[in-house]
Order: C-alpha cells, then sequence, then structure tokens
C-alpha cells in the first residue's frame, strides 16, 4: 500500500516563453462560497464506533498503528479516529481504513471528498504524505479483491500534511482527481459500490511517534470554499492571450492552438481557448499560461481553482487533463527543470467527462500536487510560479474537441470552526433562477431559525455592487430576493447570505 501515484505524461515545455503583459496582482476578499451542497455522510464516528475500521502498518520493526476514539470534532468523546504511528528508526509505512457502515455505500453523482484530519506531528516526522483510497466491492462478497489484478478496482490520490496543522483542519478534494491504484481491473470504480475509504501514510521517514485523528467524512455534489484571500492569476478580461502558448505531439494530425473564446458569462475576449485534433493516432496536447508580469506570488495559498468548459463526446473519452505548476527561481524567464534542472515543477490530474456542461468550476488543494518528476525535487516556490501548465496526455484517437479556460486563480481559506454550519446546514439557500438571467434573478432563502441576515452581491473583483436585504429574518419562512439587471455590466456575479450562524455565496451570471 506505498504511494504508487505516478502522473508524468510528457517530459516537455524546456523553455515556455514569459508573458509581455504586467498586470498589478488583485488580492481579493473572497465571496465565492457555495457552502450549503448537498452531501452523503460516509462516517462521522457520532456513535464512538469503530469496529468498521482498522489499521495496518509495515517496514521497520517497530512501526506499527492503533485505531480507537479521540476526543473528536469538537470536543466531544468518541465522535473521530485516531491512528497512532511509531516510525522508530527505520520508518515504514502505516495507515487505516474505514469500511461502509451498512456495507457499501453509494456516493453516486458526489464531486467532492471532504474530511477533517488532526495530524500531531513535528518537523521530524517530515515530509508526511497521506494517500487515499477508494475501494470498491462489486460482487458483494464484503471484501476489496483487487489485489494482484483480481476483478475490484480502486481510486488513489496524495495529500501533502505539515507541521503548521493546528487542530481539526478541513479537506476537501474532487473526486476527478483520483486515479486507478494500480490493481484490480482498471474500469474505474463504482461510485454506488464503495466499500472502504483508506488513508496511508507511505514512506514515512524515521522519527518520533505522531498520531492523527479524522473526522466527518463526507461526499458532496460540489465544493466547499472557505472565507478567505484570492489572488487572480490570469482571468484573460482584457483578451489578451499572448501570455500563453499550445503545445502538441503525437499523430501526424495531432494539433492545438490559443485564442478568445467567448468566455465566462457569454463576454467576447474573457476566456483562452484550446483546440484539439487527435485524428486516428491520438498523443497529447495542451497549453501553457504564463504569470503575468514574470512571476506569480501564491504563498499562503491553498487552492488553484479555475472553470473548465471541455466540448467533447464519448468518443473523445477518456480524457485526462494533467495540471503542472512550473517555478523560475533564476529569474530567466523560463522553466529550467526539464532533465533534472535546478527549477521544479508539481502536478495532478483532473478527469473530465461528457456531462460537463457549460463552464464548470473546479477548486484542487494545492496539497494533492506531487512533484512532477523533473527538476530539483525540493518542492515548488509558490511565490515564483513561471507556468500553469494543462496536459491532456494519452489523448485516444477520435473526432476534433475544444477545450476552454476562465478565471484561473490562487485561493486560501480561513480556518473553520469545530461545528462548521456546513456539516448540518440551519438553513436553505436556492441557486438563482434564471441562471444566466438578463432583467432579474430570484434567490430562495429558508431559515431553521430567526436570526439577523444580511444578503449582498459582488462583482469578481470582490466589489459590493448591490445589498438586498439586511435585518432579521423569520423562522421556517420562504424569504425571496431579486436582483436587477439596471445598472450592471454583463458578466459573473457572487451573491453572499450572512447569518449569525453561518454564510453561503453562489454565483450568477448576468447575459
Amino acid at each position: 500500500m506505498t504511494p504508487t501515484l505516478r502522473l508524468s505524461t510528457i517530459s516537455l515545455v524546456s523553455a515556455l516563453r514569459a508573458g509581455a503583459l504586467t498586470l498589478a496582482l488583485a488580492v481579493l476578499a473572497l465571496v465565492g462560497v457555495p457552502s450549503a451542497t448537498a452531501q452523503a455522510v460516509y462516517d462521522n464516528f457520532d456513535d464512538g464506533n469503530v469496529d468498521n475500521t482498522g489499521a495496518f502498518a509495515g517496514g521497520a520493526e517497530n512501526t506499527g498503528a492503533g485505531t480507537g476514539p479521540t476526543d473528536g470534532l469538537g470536543g466531544d468523546a468518541d465522535t473521530g479516529l485516531n491512528l497512532g504511528i511509531d516510525p522508530g528508526s527505520g520508518g515504514g509505512f502505516a495507515g487505516a481504513f474505514v469500511t461502509a457502515p451498512g456495507g457499501v455505500f453509494d456516493a453516486t453523482g458526489q464531486e467532492y471528498l471532504t474530511f477533517y484530519i488532526r495530524p500531531s506531528v513535528v518537523e521530524a516526522n517530515l515530509p508526511l504524505t497521506l494517500e487515499i483510497v477508494l475501494q470498491e466491492d462489486i460482487n458483494g462478497d464484503g471484501a476489496f479483491d483487487g489485489n494482484g489484478g483480481g476483478p475490484e478496482d480502486e481510486l488513489r490520490t496524495t495529500y501533502r500534511l505539515d507541521a503548521d496543522m493546528m487542530g481539526f483542519e478541513f479537506v476537501q478534494i474532487p473526486l476527478a482527481t483520483f486515479v486507478d491504484g494500480g490493481g484490480g481491473a482498471d474500469d474505474g470504480v463504482d461510485l454506488s459500490k464503495i466499500l472502504n475509504v483508506v488513508y496511508v501514510f507511505g514512506g514515512i521517514p524515521a522519527g518520533p511517534p505522531f498520531a492523527v485523528s479524522f473526522d466527518e467524512i463526507v461526499f458532496r455534489d460540489g465544493p466547499v470554499m472557505l472565507d478567505g484571500a484570492f489572488a487572480s492569476y490570469d482571468n484573460f478580461d482584457d483578451g489578451n492571450v499572448d501570455n500563453t502558448g499550445a503545445f502538441a505531439g503525437g499523430a501526424e494530425n495531432t494539433g492545438a492552438g490559443t485564442g478568445p473564446t467567448d468566455g465566462l458569462g457569454g463576454d467576447a475576449d474573457t476566456g483562452l481557448n484550446l483546440g484539439i485534433d487527435p485524428g486516428s493516432g491520438g498523443g497529447f496536447a495542451g497549453a501553457f499560461v504564463t504569470a503575468p508580469g514574470g512571476v506569480f506570488d501564491a504563498t499562503g495559498q491553498e487552492y488553484l481553482t479555475f472553470y473548465i468548459r471541455p466540448s467533447v463526446v464519448e468518443a473523445n473519452l477518456p480524457l485526462t487533463l494533467e495540471i503542472v505548476l512550473q517555478e523560475d527561481i533564476n529569474g530567466d524567464g523560463a522553466f529550467d527543470g526539464n532533465g533534472g534542472g535546478p527549477e521544479d515543477e508539481l502536478r495532478t490530474t483532473y478527469r473530465l467527462d461528457a456531462d460537463m456542461m457549460g463552464f464548470e468550476f473546479v477548486q484542487i488543494p494545492l496539497a494533492t500536487f506531487v512533484d512532477g518528476g523533473g527538476g530539483a525535487d525540493d518542492g515548488v516556490d509558490l511565490s515564483k510560479i513561471l507556468n500553469v501548465v494543462y496536459v491532456f496526455g494519452g489523448i485516444p484517437a477520435g473526432p476534433p474537441f475544444a477545450v476552454s479556460l476562465d478565471e484561473i486563480a490562487f485561493v486560501t481559506g480561513t480556518p473553520v470552526s469545530n461545528e462548521p454550519a456546513d456539516i448540518a446546514p440551519a438553513f436553505s439557500l436556492s441557486a438563482a433562477y434564471p441562471n444566466p438571467f438578463q432583467t432579474t434573478a430570484r434567490v430562495d432563502l429558508t431559515l431553521d431559525r430567526a436570526e439577523a441576515v444580511r444578503v449582498a452581491v459582488y462583482d469578481v473583483l470582490g466589489r459590493q455592487v448591490a445589498v438586498l436585504h439586511e435585518g432579521t429574518l423569520s423562522a421556517q419562512t420562504l424569504h425571496s430576493f431579486s436582483l436587477g439587471a439596471r445598472g450592471l455590466s454583463s458578466g459573473l456575479y457572487l451573491y453572499r447570505v450572512t447569518g449569525e450562524s453561518f454564510s453561503a455565496t453562489r454565483r450568477v451570471i448576468l447575459n
């Protein structure tokens, strides 16, 4: 159960050109927070029962692990899962699994795996990478039969831990970033038949004992974004794509090109378009976006976010996007990491499918990015990001298709409370309708209890453009608010609802 995630598809982009644009870095108050997502609770351990869990360890003789109750999220007894690890002088691997209560778990239609984690580690325990594995049970025998190429499959991703984590930290990972685990049938995990969620620490360095606690393992149909800071990398709103480039390889008729698209919100010249023709041979293709201004400072940011719109059909699938962050340490305007050069890169993957409609919001923790296999392997300096690269590797033969990208940004979330509102929402907030709208959009809100509420609207730069309500609202009553188009330009807007016990933000588009 050691980490096997390998994300290299190509060794390309030997010296991507730097952009000539100079844009002021906008660090904004993050208001895009769709925090009331539909959820499917896998296990919250609130009954104090850990009979459906188990531990494993290997490596040095004195590497061990055990499970048992912890003080839990919020301080209550018997509400979490605790894993104790003693790597000793030899190191090794260790982990725990959580079997689905009830046999198997149906996460059909869910897009994110979320959980809370509290690592009690020190610098001597690092580097420490958590591998998260989803295993299926197709034949219903209550076991994962995928080892050694058996009939059942698993998906894996990684998440890096550090010594700065304080208390329980909220983690959310898109299921689309999970890749085949290397065993089983390799036909994709059936999300309606998840048997185990497995947490594996592989390659633990020799060091002192430490503990890791888990709580609130939940599958969600969308991301939960926390209040924090937003740093725009490139939103393409000036229509200039001089800081972008395309590449392709493989079959003779595999090609790629960049250019403006209609963009997010329907306006011209606000997005980046990539056209790919795999022809009869397939291959790879992609695009890079060089940091406007030379290099980009994403220090302290926790997530990479962007919007993507793939125009694909079943014949284009499977289609996996590899996302690469490359640094420029020496300031020469190029990535010098190929062939083991001095500069490094981080990579992750994101699977695309034919069900995506229009622009889809993607939010990926930077902690899920792993070393790209080239360069110095000392970790990317987030203060000196040169390129964000989007690579489609192993494209199957098929018809031409296009992929549009917009609003590339880095985001950091504020620490969540011990009892966050999104676990048990005390409110119900509708999506805006119609969306997109031309004259008026409506939003509905229902509260479980009466409280003071503020409803405000912001543009994508974080500027407040309207206040729809401010004052006390009654409980168990449908409250409706209208956003009018008068005085607003077409584009993306965010409406934020803030109460005494909750806050949530959704997006709406004015055509």
